[in-house]
């Protein structure tokens, strides 16, 4: 008896990929329930990374499929800052959005890419 086995023996689909952290303020205050997209540029454009910041302004990016990190190479950088609210009877303000940078680069390995938004103005979307 014989046994075929098919299967994807391909390359990932899965670009070369960095690790990014970061912390997000505006002056010296975290900013919190903030998300961030790294959307990749030029040939490698393709799947964005995200995070989002916890109570200290600290995130780490993830890509597709759960996976930790951010494509390598220039990426647009856009952050969204959704505010919480407790009080059901308030309406809950339209999110806001920021770019702080035109790009940002991510290289093999760790990146650390911290984003001060003080003096920075939110852009529509």
């Amino acid at each position: 008896m014989s046994l075929v086995l098919l299967g994807c023996s391909g390359a990932s689909d899965t670009p070369d990929l960095g690790q990014v952290t970061g912390v997000v303020t505006k002056g010296t205050t975290p900013v919190t329930n903030a998300t961030i997209v790294f959307t990749p540029e030029g040939e490698k454009s393709g799947a964005a990374a995200t995070g989002r910041t916890n109570d200290q302004g600290e995130y780490s990016l993830t890509y597709t499929g759960g996976v930790k990190g951010a494509p390598v190479g220039m990426s647009k950088v856009k952050i969204v800052i959704e505010e919480l609210s407790t009080d059901e009877s308030k309406p809950v303000p339209p999110p806001v959005m920021y770019l702080p940078e035109k790009s940002a680069a991510v290289i093999s390995g760790e990146n650390v890419i911290n984003f001060d938004l003080a003096g920075i103005k939110p852009k529509a979307e």
